[in-house]
């Protein structure tokens, strides 16, 4: 309880800052929301999306949510305004599409090691972070993980996820379904949920960890990452306290 306790304020705490990506989903939400994008886009020839999911790439790789720019991205497609916006709703929408491609193959991944693992969670959250760190910083998109975790806008992601609940409620559920529940002393769910939410944000903090020690010149290895990505795990999955601790708890 001592370390899920810890956990939550430390996610209570990132959700205080960023204040600026904040107020532009809520501000999308009260629109009436994304929609990833819209049914024209998907009325278009396989090489035309490529051509413009090469664009978004381009723009958000090397640039925060805050800092993209439409006309840039409609340059580098080659595509009129009027047709970036029979695609997309705004540049928020763009944004969450580019993102959602790339979690969707991440999402996958995690299924695919779970059933691997028979059911176990941390043994397939282990296999998991170690596979996604390794990718996070040496694999083709590196550039936009660094920028997307330095610049927070992962939080436009989790938002989107926690209101529209679609690609977050399908890997929850997926995940659900090939665990093997008896080992988790968990109530059904939503509890779950809850749980790998938490389990997540270990991967995000270590990841945010990195990037700020690269920014101050310290060097830390993959190595050093994987191990505390796991001995986070381990927490989670065994608790901090000694049996001796509550042994000696009962005897008072």
């Amino acid at each position: 309880m001592i370390v899920l306790r810890s956990m939550i304020s430390a996610l209570a705490l990132d959700a205080r800052q960023n204040t600026h990506l904040q107020q532009l989903t809520i501000k999308s939400f009260k629109k009436g929301g994304s929609k990833m994008p819209k049914a024209t886009f998907y009325r278009l020839e396989l090489t035309k999306k490529r051509q413009l999911f090469r664009a978004l790439k381009k723009e958000f790789e090397y640039k925060s949510f805050a800092d993209a720019s439409i006309n840039e991205i409609i340059k580098t497609a080659g595509i009129a305004r009027g047709s970036f916006y029979q695609y997309f709703e705004d540049e928020l929408d763009c944004y969450l599409y580019f993102v959602e491609k790339l979690q969707k193959k991440r999402n996958q991944l995690f299924v695919k090691l779970l059933i691997q693992e028979r059911g176990d969670l941390f043994a397939g959250a282990r296999l998991f972070f170690e596979q996604s760190l390794v990718d996070v910083l040496t694999g083709p998109n590196a550039q936009y993980y660094q920028i997307m975790i330095e610049a927070h806008d992962y939080r436009l992601y989790q938002q989107q996820q926690r209101e529209k609940c679609a690609q977050q409620r399908a890997l929850a559920k997926a995940l659900y379904a090939v665990t093997t529940m008896k080992n988790l002393k968990l109530a059904g769910y939503e509890e779950f949920n809850a749980l790998l939410e938490l389990i997540c944000s270990i991967f995000f903090r270590t990841m945010r960890h990195y990037f700020r020690a690269q920014q101050a010149n310290k060097t830390i290895t993959l190595a050093q990452l994987k191990q505390q990505c796991f001995l986070q795990l381990d927490w989670l999955e065994n608790g901090v306290s000694s049996n001796m601790y509550f042994l000696e708890k009962r005897s008072d």
